[in-house]
Parts: C-alpha cells; structure tokens; sequence
C-alpha cells in the first residue's frame, strides 16, 4: 500500500434498516451517523439504499469500504434485508472500483471492549470514550468501530 494514512479514507457501514456509517480520513473520524431506510416496499428499501451508498460513494470517494458481515439473524426477513443491502453495496463499490472488506461482529466488539460478545451499551460507551463523538444510536458506534478496525488492521504499528 503507498498511501499513508492520512491520504486514506474509509468509509464503514453497519448494514441494517437503520444503518450506521462512518467515514475515516486521516487520523479520525470525519463524519458519522445513521440512515434510516423506511420504505414498506422492499424494492423501494433497497432503491433508497442503492442511492445512499452512490452518494456516499460519491461524496467521500473512499479508497476501502467496509462492513460488518453478518452471518445469523433473528428472523429470515432480517436476513433478507441485511442480504440485499450489502448486496447494493458490493454493487456500487463495484462500480466506484472501490474494494470491499468485512468483518464479523465478534471482531469488531473485540477490537472495540476486548470482549466479541459486548453489548450494544458498552459498545457506544466505548465508542464515546475513545473517540469522544455520542453516538446517537448503536448502529452509529458499530460503524465507527469498523472503521477504526480497518485502520487498525492496515496499519499495525
């Protein structure tokens, strides 16, 4: 890799019906929050997300995207909501020739409390005091964890 990272940016998502993102540029988080993705239809659901993820896209031009890949849900409409949104994603970093990396929820609770089965609470209080942004919603603080992972991985000291 040739870029520092301060040259790198990384955008992370928190795949789900409210959807944490963070973007990492430099040596910290620049932006964050959650998109909330309300439509009853669920073409429309995921045309709403297709066109968040090619704006962020856009806007950032990340040099990575990542997000968390997870492999059980509660019910097989979690499932299929959590299937086509990275689906979009991997779509348009596709078309953006963005590469893509994962990570399992394990890791990222890991890396973020030294403990893979951290609940939502520590996770944002872990989130607040490392990085002092409050997270408004677990989502949030999940993507900014798959942020800081990413860079932790790329560049480990």
């Amino acid at each position: 890799m040739n870029k520092t990272s301060e040259d790198y940016t990384i955008l992370a998502f928190d795949p789900g019906t409210h959807m944490g993102w963070a973007v990492w540029r430099g040596h910290q988080i620049i932006a964050s929050g959650t998109e909330h993705f309300k439509e009853k239809d669920m073409g429309a659901r995921f045309a709403q997300a297709q066109q968040f993820f090619s704006k962020m896209i856009d806007i950032y031009g990340p040099d990575l995207c990542v997000y968390e890949d997870v492999k059980r849900w509660m019910s097989a409409q979690a499932a299929r909501i959590y299937g086509g949104l990275t689906g979009h994603l991997l779509t348009e970093a596709h078309h953006a020739s963005v590469p893509i990396a994962s990570y399992a929820p394990t890791q990222i609770k890991k890396f973020a409390t030294g403990s893979g089965k951290a609940s939502k609470e520590e996770m944002m209080e872990c989130c607040r005091n490392a990085t002092g942004i409050i997270p408004a919603d677990d989502n949030e603080a999940d993507a900014i964890w798959l942020a800081k992972l990413a860079v932790h991985l790329m560049y480990k000291h």
